[in-house]
């Protein structure tokens, strides 16, 4: 693109106007470079300031090329969805936001099926943002997704375990006796698979006194402080 030879001073001046120009003319034909050149420069700030509006603007316009030339269960769609997502985000359309990271999530599951883990990312991904905005009943139902994703690709080892602290954060809306069972279940899971003095199990211990301390239960918060002290020294 003559555009970018005005922007990096190739065979000719920079001159940073006058590339955004042609390359502007190009994106506005569907060239499909140079709407994601542009896309980038006002997402991150690049030879340009900051513009998420305009990000906006062309991501969706990128998003439509990808549909009609790819198809929408490809890999350049599923890049577009989750690339709005996050230029929403930057917005504040926490709307718009959760609508294309969810329509995200549901390409993700068709393209590389349920069970896979780029699947389980988008699903962590979504379950967070959930979290995020405290709407409680898709967290647990999403994190219960998450759970049930790990078991089926790692099995119950230590794999499947180690996501369980990033689970456990949807139950943060709920009673504090169910966050506490939760979070010994979590603890008597990581002193099985992998020893009471083990990093991952202390850490553990830490976050179930945590609960502990936001509770009435000051007896047991002060017993497994004791009993974190001994294992670590």
């Amino acid at each position: 693109m003559i555009g970018l030879a005005y922007l990096y001073g190739i065979d000719m001046e920079v001159d940073r106007n006058r590339g955004f120009e042609f390359i502007t003319s190009s994106a506005e034909n569907n060239l499909y470079e140079a709407m994601s050149f542009l896309y980038n420069a006002y997402e991150y700030g690049l030879y340009c300031n900051v513009d998420y509006l305009s990000a906006v603007y062309w991501g969706n316009k990128i998003l439509t090329y990808t549909v009609e030339h790819y198809g929408e269960e490809s890999e350049n769609t599923i890049a577009a969805y989750s690339d709005l997502s996050r230029t929403y985000r930057n917005l504040g359309d926490t709307q718009k936001e959760l609508q294309f990271m969810e329509k995200t999530f549901e390409l993700h599951g068709k393209v590389y099926g349920e069970n896979s883990i780029e699947t389980l990312k988008a699903l962590s991904n979504l379950a967070m943002t959930y979290h995020e905005f405290r709407l409680c009943s898709k967290i647990i139902e999403l994190d219960q997704r998450v759970e049930e994703i790990c078991v089926d690709l790692f099995g119950h080892d230590r794999d499947t375990y180690a996501l369980l602290p990033e689970i456990s954060s949807g139950y943060i809306c709920l009673d504090e006796t169910v966050i506490i069972h939760l979070m010994n279940n979590l603890y008597l899971l990581f002193n099985y698979f992998l020893g009471k003095k083990h990093p991952d199990t202390v850490t553990a211990s830490c976050l179930l006194a945590i609960c502990y301390d936001h509770s009435f239960f000051s007896d047991k918060k002060i017993s497994l402080k004791n009993d974190i002290f001994i294992e670590l020294f």
